[in-house]
């Protein structure tokens, strides 16, 4: 902790992510990590069920924990026009301040409303919580903006689609919910854990403690037309060309028949 960068104006460690730009991964062997994910079919880059096979390489994200704060997050509250795994491979604490860092994650997941049996699984087996979740459904992405462009300085654009830098505290969730009745499922995840995220579907997150995560992009073939629909909401922010992806499978399963035939 102490080696850690430091705020000028308030002296706090800095809470930093660090995530190669787009088009420009990380120079690391990821594909052997990336088999650790679940349901290959859907995930895997040959996968049989993802219409973005080979289009969408993996993408590895180290973060520190932030769990001494409740105003921002790792990934701000976004959505994109894909399905979504996130596997949290390592997790840690720093030495010079374990105990602290463990107090202050357990008192946010308390303060986040989280499930009684996940606070007793960290208090009772020691359990390290990686990183805390809130996901919200699909259908709630325009009830979502509506609420998010009625609080900013500039209402235009797509705030869910632009990553403005919007994290919902437990103060913004609760007014959210009085206001909205929006309620996000919340998903504590440890070490080993994969989150699934179905496309169109809003999400935060935010490390409690340090972390290393592998998240991989996939189009099923049960969400195909809300990738679609998100895709376009999104335009310029798509990262994945979903029309060529629709066409290139179809061509490829007409092929099959025809070959069968």
């Amino acid at each position: 902790m102490k080696r850690r960068l430091k705020n000028p104006a308030t002296g706090d460690p800095l809470s930093l992510r660090l995530r190669p730009p787009a088009g420009q991964p990380f120079s690391l062997p990821l594909s052997e990590l990336a088999k650790a994910v679940p349901f290959a079919e859907y995930t895997g880059a040959g996968g049989r069920c993802n219409l973005a096979a080979g289009c969408a390489p993996p993408r590895l994200t180290c973060a520190y924990g932030m769990s001494r704060t409740e105003t921002a997050g790792t990934f701000a509250l976004h959505c994109q026009p894909a399905d979504l795994a996130v596997l949290l491979a390592h997790v840690a604490a720093p030495e010079d301040a374990l105990e602290q860092q463990k107090a202050a994650a357990f008192a946010a997941l308390e303060r986040a409303s989280v499930d009684p049996g996940v606070l007793r699984s960290i208090a009772v087996d020691s359990r390290l919580p990686g990183a805390l979740w809130h996901v919200f459904r699909p259908a709630d992405a325009a009830k979502l903006r509506r609420f998010l462009a009625a609080g900013a300085e500039n209402g235009g654009g797509n705030p869910l689609a632009e990553q403005t830098g919007t994290y919902l505290g437990p103060a913004e969730l609760d007014r959210l919910r009085l206001k909205c009745g929006l309620r996000p499922a919340v998903i504590v995840q440890f070490q080993g854990d994969t989150v699934f995220v179905p496309a169109g579907a809003p999400y935060q997150v935010r490390n409690l403690h340090s972390g290393i995560s592998l998240s991989v992009d996939f189009v099923s073939q049960e969400s195909c037309r809300q990738c679609l629909a998100t895709g376009r909401e999104m335009r310029q922010h798509n990262r994945l060309p979903l029309r060529r992806l629709l066409y290139r499978a179809v061509r490829d399963a007409v092929s099959v028949l025809e070959s069968t035939v």
